[in-house]
């Protein structure tokens, strides 16, 4: 009996919040509402790149895609391959799927959102990678650092110890 009545409060809330908030139903990735983006504009708007559809096309950003398009070629030699029409189709198959996920709707084509994600898929995927491996190589000269020191710390103690029994 219990359960019964709280599976009833659980579609009685459920259907609450559909009612109330509709865009809400999938969605996972929103714009700035106004009133935030009024208070400090600039905050919101990208500089230097845009990823995804909300500042695509932007003439003040359109420097960057070359980079990402670099990248993108920088993967499918690191892959072995020399041609993109796997991960166009992949991108393809995910295209309906990660447009439902914006809550305002994307006004890209189908082709352009798909080159899109795939540009932008590839920078963010090489910009990980490289970051990764500077992070292992600051983490190896730490331990090259370290190891120099306690050989040094060795080498003055072995000194001393020299000097001390001499």
């Amino acid at each position: 009996m219990a359960n019964e009545i709280a599976d009833q409060l659980s579609i009685q809330i459920g259907e609450k919040l559909r009612d109330q908030f509709p865009i809400w139903s999938g969605r996972s990735i929103f714009e700035v509402p106004a009133y935030l983006r009024n208070v400090y504009q600039d905050a919101y708007e990208p500089n230097i790149l845009s990823i995804g559809p909300y500042h695509h096309g932007k003439s003040r950003l359109n420097a960057m895609e070359e980079p990402k398009m670099c990248n993108l070629k920088v993967l499918l030699w690191r892959r072995g391959e020399c041609n993109v029409t796997r991960y166009v189709t992949a991108m393809r198959t995910l295209g309906e799927r990660a447009r439902k996920c914006y809550a305002e709707s994307v006004s890209l084509e189908q082709d352009q959102f798909v080159e899109m994600m795939l540009l932008d898929a590839c920078f963010m995927t090489e910009l990980f990678r490289k970051e990764a491996q500077c992070a292992e190589k600051r983490k190896l000269l730490k331990l090259r650092k370290t190891s120099k020191l306690v050989t040094s710390d060795e080498y003055e103690q072995n000194d001393s110890s020299a000097a001390t029994s001499a």
